[in-house]
C-alpha cells in the first residue's frame, strides 16, 4: 500500500492501476523502475526489508521480465518527452502511447482519449522480418494508430522510426 500523497500522484500522473474494488496498486516493471529512479518510490527486498537500489531492482526485474531494461529506457524517454506510455501487449507491441496532455480513460469514447501510437522496442542489432512488420502495421492501421519502432542503440540512446502503410 502507498502513502495517500503517493497514491494521488500515481493517479494524477497515470502510473499503474488499482483493481476495481480497491486493493494493492499495480505497477508494470518499467513504471516501478522509473518511480525508483526519480525518487518517488522505494522497493523493499522481501528477504531483508531493506530498500533495493536502482541497479539491484533493475537486475531483479530483468531476471523476471527479459528485456525489461530496454523497455524501461524507452518508457523513461517517452515520459521525459511528455508522452504517456502504457502496456501494449494487447496489440502485440510493448507500449501504447498517449500524446502529451491526454489522460487514458476506460471506455474512452471521445476523440483524444485514445493512445495515438503503438511502440515496439528493438535494438539496433535485432533482425526484423517483412512479415512481422507488415503484421504490426496491419494491427496498427486497424486500430487507427501510428506505429513507432523504438530503436535502442549500443550507447542506450533511443531513436524512433515511424512506420506506416503505403498509400496507393
Amino acid at each position: 500500500m502507498f502513502a495517500p500523497d503517493l497514491s494521488s500522484m500515481l493517479i494524477e500522473r497515470s502510473f499503474g492501476h488499482q483493481p476495481e474494488g480497491g486493493g494493492d496498486w499495480w505497477l508494470f516493471p518499467e513504471e516501478a523502475l522509473y518511480l525508483v529512479e526519480e525518487g518517488y518510490l522505494e522497493v523493499a527486498s522481501g528477504k531483508s526489508g531493506q530498500p533495493l537500489s536502482f541497479p539491484d531492482l533493475r537486475s531483479h526485474l530483468e531476471k523476471l521480465h527479459k528485456g525489461c531494461f530496454l523497455r524501461y529506457l524507452v518508457y523513461r524517454d517517452l515520459r521525459r518527452k511528455g508522452y504517456l506510455p502504457k502496456a501494449g501487449a494487447k496489440y502485440g507491441v510493448d507500449f501504447r502511447v498517449y500524446e502529451p496532455g491526454v489522460k487514458p480513460r476506460k471506455g474512452a469514447k471521445q476523440e483524444g482519449e485514445h493512445a495515438r501510437f503503438l511502440v515496439k522496442v528493438v535494438t539496433e542489432n535485432d533482425r526484423l522480418t517483412a512479415t512481422g512488420l507488415v503484421g504490426l502495421n496491419r494491427i496498427t492501421h486497424s486500430v487507427k494508430k501510428l506505429l513507432w519502432l523504438a530503436v535502442v542503440d549500443q550507447d542506450l540512446d533511443v531513436t524512433y522510426v515511424q512506420m506506416s502503410r503505403a498509400q496507393p
